[in-house]
C-alpha cells in the first residue's frame, strides 16, 4: 500500500471468506508499506476487502488464486456468502 495523501492513513484489510484475523496498517504521509498474506490454508485462494478509515464507501475487493506451478484445486470457498 502507498499513502499519498497530506495525512495518515488506517488501512484495514479484511478476509472475506478463508477465515484469517483482520489486520490494520497505519501508514503516515509519503509511506509504503508491502503486505504478505498466508494463503496456504486456503490453497493458494484469497478474497480480502480494503478499506480506509476516513473514506467512507471507498472500498476494493480483490479475489483470485495465485499459481504456484502445483496441482491446485477448486476455490474451497466456492458457493459460501460473505463473511460478516
Amino acid at each position: 500500500f502507498a499513502n499519498s495523501a497530506n495525512g495518515e492513513k488506517r488501512i484495514a484489510l479484511r478476509d472475506n471468506v478463508y477465515g484469517a484475523a483482520d489486520r490494520i496498517f497505519v501508514l503516515p504521509t509519503q509511506e509504503r508499506v508491502t503486505v504478505a498474506l498466508d494463503l496456504a490454508d486456503s490453497h493458494h485462494w484469497y478474497d480480502v476487502t480494503l478499506t480506509v478509515a476516513d473514506e467512507p464507501g471507498n472500498e476494493l475487493r480483490l479475489a483470485g488464486h495465485v499459481e504456484t506451478g502445483q496441482t491446485s484445486i477448486t476455490d474451497p470457498a466456492m458457493g459460501i456468502g460473505l463473511a460478516g
